[in-house]
């Protein structure tokens, strides 16, 4: 089943009203842009008049958000993110808080974090490039998440050198890290083991192909690339397999939109953080898991915040919503990933790949 989209993150601490996803990320980046139209037709009714041929789609966004305002959705839902609705934007209550620096934590606690997960991510690019057996690990979630972590022991492994995996062995080496990445987020230590081990699984999958893709971006490429030079897209090809819509959307468009907006590696991070929590689902976690989770959904979304108004307020709402939009690709990407894997059902050697098997099919081992 698919995970809760971006979109439910607000609803966490606004009620709001139904939506798709489609209009929830046209709604949400039109009220962070600004953004103003004008209607194509100039009567303001495409979307009661307009006969459309099948499946042709309406193109007046002045029309479309029109209906979403009068559908209930809230612009002030959208640019209060969190706060208690005491008519203050996000940017304002921000620098408000962030403009006394001898009182506010707020900017030391965003550097120190960014600082940590822009060195676990350095490290994951190191890790990748090593000589893992994973036939010699215990790749249960339980126990890697309370193990030593890899990145402390890079000096124990050597660089793979004309060593080629094949892309199963892939998907474990990223899920392997992502919960190395997740291992340093500053929250998780607040939840218990068995709560952790359900934020792994709701998580892990859509971090790890989020990993592949800034990785292949900070190499410059243009579609996701491994380390040891495996070309997904060309991989694929040379298997005898059509290369079609999802294929490109899973290993090609999923980094146009890091190119177009050349993210820095701090953004990134606390994205990253933030996309672990908000599509975390809670229904397996404790009382005291589900109330940690919601402060903690809050603290990344106010990390993410701050960093980007204290880098330009100017461009603040722009960013946070290409930001969002981002996140909102890896969430739909994963799903596309996670169709596929079930369309290869029949082909598959269930449990080779155990670490697959628990974060992608949800396998719960018992021990």
């Amino acid at each position: 089943m698919h995970r809760k989209m971006w979109g439910n993150t607000l609803n966490r601490f606004k009620n709001q009203v139904a939506s798709c996803n489609g209009c929830k990320t046209f709604f949400r980046r039109c009220v962070l842009a600004g953004a103003s139209f004008r209607c194509i037709r100039s009567d303001s009714n495409c979307l009661t008049n307009m006969k459309l041929v099948p499946g042709a789609r309406i193109k007046c966004r002045s029309c479309r958000l029109d209906r979403c305002l009068q559908q209930g959705m809230r612009k002030e839902a959208v640019t209060s993110g969190f706060l208690a609705g005491d008519g203050k934007t996000a940017t304002d209550a921000y620098l408000a808080s962030i403009s006394q620096p001898s009182t506010s934590t707020a900017i030391p606690k965003v550097t120190e974090t960014a600082s940590c997960l822009r060195q676990a991510l350095r490290l994951i690019s190191r890790f990748r490039k090593c000589d893992i057996r994973l036939k010699e690990i215990d790749i249960h979630i339980s126990r890697l998440l309370n193990m030593d972590s890899f990145l402390d022991n890079l000096s124990s492994y050597k660089e793979v050198s004309g060593t080629q995996r094949d892309l199963p062995e892939w998907l474990t080496i990223d899920l392997v890290s992502s919960i190395e990445f997740a291992k340093r987020l500053p929250d998780i230590t607040k939840f218990k083991d068995s709560d952790k081990e359900e934020l792994i699984r709701s998580s892990c999958f859509t971090i790890a192909i989020a990993i592949q893709a800034i990785e292949s971006y900070f190499e410059k490429h243009r579609t996701v690339v491994m380390p040891d030079g495996t070309d997904v897209i060309q991989a694929i090809k040379n298997a005898g397999t059509f290369i079609n819509s999802d294929y490109t959307q899973m290993f090609v468009t999923i980094l146009d939109p890091l190119h177009r907006e050349q993210f820095t590696i701090d953004e990134l991070v606390l994205t990253l953080q933030l996309l672990f929590y908000t599509i975390a689902s809670p229904d397996n976690l404790s009382v005291d898991g589900k109330i940690q989770l919601e402060k903690s959904v809050k603290a990344s979304m106010q990390c993410l915040m701050v960093l980007l108004i204290t880098q330009d307020k100017s461009k603040f709402s722009a960013r946070y919503g290409a930001l969002t939009a981002l996140n909102e690709t890896f969430i739909t990407v994963t799903h596309i990933h996670k169709l596929k894997m079930k369309e290869a059902e029949p082909f598959r050697q269930k449990l080779r790949d155990l670490l697959i098997e628990q974060c992608v099919f949800d396998y719960r081992p018992n021990h």
